[in-house]
């Protein structure tokens, strides 16, 4: 009886430190993404730029502002939406109303991800609309620090280019 007791004690004993399952790398886990379902989106923005260029000519030295894109969500890479907000130029504000698209790739147990974006429309000068709206295109490359499932922080760096009265149109 001392044997068999004996015995299972050291059965016993080994078998908490024994497991069936093998170490290393972890279970992969799901992507750390604001939202990964299909549904509405807004992505508010802060937005900074400086003239690089001609920047002698109206609305070209420095801009700053907030924007914002109410839009859909349709897969947990791609958003596509509809903009607006408000410029403020070293020679008065402007409206901008624009088309947006967002492609983002998530990375897998991380918070940080990747995205590129792309915005075109109608810069909006409503103290003179005729001679003072633009046209403008910015492409945008950045990233995005996911802090909860709802909210995130982007930074991005791109080339805001607008066309229009008073500035040297690029031929297409």
């Amino acid at each position: 009886m001392k044997k068999l007791f004996t015995f299972l004690v050291i059965i016993l004993a080994c078998a908490q430190f024994t497991d069936g399952q093998p170490r290393g790398r972890g279970p992969r886990v799901a992507p750390s993404i604001l939202n990964p379902y299909k549904g509405f989106v807004n992505i508010t923005e802060l937005t900074y730029g400086i003239g690089l260029s001609e920047i002698d000519v109206s609305y070209a030295k420095y801009f700053t502002g907030l924007t914002t894109v109410n839009g859909y969500q349709i897969n947990r890479f791609w958003i596509t939406g509809a903009g607006i907000g408000l410029l403020f130029y070293s020679d008065g504000y402007l409206v901008p109303i624009y088309l947006s698209g967002r492609f983002s790739y998530p990375a897998v147990n991380s918070r940080f991800s990747w995205y590129i974006n792309a915005d075109a429309g109608a810069l909006l000068n409503l103290e003179d609309f005729n001679e003072g709206t633009r046209l403008f295109v910015n492409p945008l490359a950045g990233a995005r620090y996911t802090i909860k499932s709802t909210l995130a922080i982007n930074l991005g760096i791109g080339i805001f280019t607008q066309m229009g009265p008073a500035t040297h149109q690029i031929p297409f």
